[in-house]
């Protein structure tokens, strides 16, 4: 299993996606409310954005919310941010889990997970990538220096230096 801290925002941010001030165009048939362009965020005490989660439609009815087109970007203090993004996934708000058969990718500055199909244990801390899953790991200058061998090292104006994996010719 994949752990990914930030992850545990998803539960908060999805618990509040019935508020209909979060959706550009809502609508509800009964039990059940479907928002369009929805965004919502979370917020520290002095008002800066620690998640932002948007996506193209939300369905909620009870606890359980079907997402689609789902980005939802963490912001720390320092001006960093961790992206995941998906076409789509299920989430039920009393369990705390979540699931989905479609691609998820991961990314920050330095690194880049994607797979596809996926679980969500918010309880437990955990994302579980199921299949194909791929790491590419871009190193900043200096950063990784003294863990990676020499051959890694990032080196200035080379090629594909911040594009993934390089694939070398034989």
């Amino acid at each position: 299993m994949i752990r990914v801290l930030p992850i545990l925002a998803l539960p908060l941010a999805v618990s509040m996606l019935p508020l209909p001030a979060l959706a550009a165009r809502g609508e509800t048939d009964g039990g059940r409310m479907v928002l369009e362009k929805f965004r919502t965020r979370g917020v520290t005490d002095d008002q800066r954005t620690q998640w932002e989660l948007s996506g193209g439609n939300a369905v909620v009815e009870g606890p359980l919310v079907q997402l689609d087109d789902i980005e939802l970007v963490f912001r720390s203090a320092k001006g960093e941010t961790v992206v995941v993004t998906s076409p789509r996934c299920a989430f039920n708000r009393v369990t705390k889990t979540g699931a989905s058969d479609a691609p998820l990718r991961v990314r920050n500055q330095m690194v880049t997970v994607d797979g596809v199909g996926y679980d969500i244990l918010a309880g437990q801390q955990q994302l579980h990538i199921r299949d194909k899953v791929r790491m590419w790991v871009r190193p900043q200058k200096g950063v990784l220096d003294d863990v990676l061998p020499a051959s890694l090292h990032r080196k200035e104006g080379a090629a594909g230096a911040t594009a993934g994996p390089e694939r070398k010719s034989e």
